[in-house]
């Protein structure tokens, strides 16, 4: 039972990482982009 639930947070952990690194990649592209786009106009 206990190895259960430790594959479980292990498995949670890595979930969770993995979307904040996406998030955080995401955002920066977004900036990134939005500072071109105005580069762009100017």
């Amino acid at each position: 039972m206990k190895k259960t639930m430790t594959i479980l947070m292990g498995m949670i952990t890595v979930l969770t990482l993995t979307l904040g690194v996406q998030t955080f990649v995401e955002k920066q592209h977004n900036t990134e982009f939005t500072r071109f786009a105005d580069g762009d106009h100017h």
